[in-house]
């Protein structure tokens, strides 16, 4: 037998209609439900700029990116980025999903972003991973060497550097 039973189908059309009802009852979430439901907002200015906002989307990207799930990382740096727009660490965060993705173009550029908010060591050590990738190695060096000129204890960059020279 390839077909419900006349009950089940009785029983489904009961609890659609009951379904119906609930929701005719219960009305559509507006946007603040919503944002409470699913943990995001849309944008814009409400809750976007204070420090709890910034500090929330850059450790959930980071915990994206360690996860792996690029695309939820890139939202979250973004929406960090957003928030606090002259802070670097965003951007650098931005770089590193972009050149695990192989986009090291776009990576570029999102340490640049990074490094003219801020001299990080790390963003001139991604910048120099970049570069390498595109094939701009004398500028991936001098980017590795600035990244040690800030923090000599890093291990990164002087290990790009021993491997490329």
């Amino acid at each position: 037998m390839t077909g419900r039973s006349p009950l089940v189908n009785r029983f489904d059309r009961l609890f659609t209609r009951l379904l119906r009802l609930g929701g005719r009852l219960a009305g559509r979430p507006d946007e603040e439900m919503l944002h409470e439901l699913t943990g995001r907002s849309k944008g814009g200015a409400a809750g976007g700029t204070d420090s709890s906002a910034y500090l929330r989307h850059l450790e959930q990207g980071r915990r994206d990116l360690q996860a792996g799930d690029f695309g939820e990382a890139l939202h979250q740096f973004k929406r960090a980025s957003e928030a606090r727009s002259q802070e670097p660490w965003p951007w650098h965060g931005r770089g590193d999903v972009l050149q695990l993705t192989g986009d090291h173009a776009a990576a570029l550029v999102a340490y640049d972003e990074a490094l003219a908010r801020a001299p990080l060591a790390l963003a001139h050590n991604g910048r120099g991973n970049a570069l390498e990738c595109l094939g701009r190695l004398e500028e991936a060096r001098e980017a590795w060497r600035a990244a040690l000129d800030l923090d000599p204890r890093l291990s990164w960059p002087r290990n790009s550097l021993e491997r490329t020279e």
